[in-house]
């Protein structure tokens, strides 16, 4: 039978690039089937706030997808140091993203002082 780092190697998987993951809804290009007529497209950021929310969103659905990877392949050096990348590109583009237009979410440092910071500005279908 296959030693154990031949079945890593038959394992290892080919990730697609963040955004093309994120548009298609699975990070694993070995795993990727279409659905019989969906195409997906890329989404258009219209100004510099949702072009950061987009890199966000994209960074954080691909965290869920590698974590539930390496739920099932915890040796994955590939999966492993990709998630840790991702990790470490989104820290300093929420804290960005909340210096710059508020609150992302509720576990946002913006909620360890007074005044309630969540109901400033503009609500999203304000802008």
């Amino acid at each position: 039978m296959f030693s154990k780092d031949d079945q890593e190697k038959m394992m290892a998987a080919s990730f697609y690039p963040l955004f093309e993951a994120f548009f298609k809804g699975n990070i694993e290009s070995r795993t990727y089937e279409q659905y019989e007529h969906y195409r997906p497209m890329a989404i258009e950021a219209g100004n510099e706030q949702t072009r950061a929310l987009l890199r966000i969103q994209a960074l954080v659905f691909n965290l869920i997808d590698l974590g539930l990877y390496l739920d099932t392949h915890p040796n994955s050096n590939e999966a492993f140091e990709l998630f840790k990348k991702y990790q470490n590109e989104l820290r300093p583009l929420m804290k960005d993203y909340e210096s710059k237009y508020g609150p992302f979410t509720l576990k946002s440092e913006a909620f360890d002082k007074l005044p309630w910071e969540w109901i400033k500005g503009p609500w999203p279908w304000e802008n």
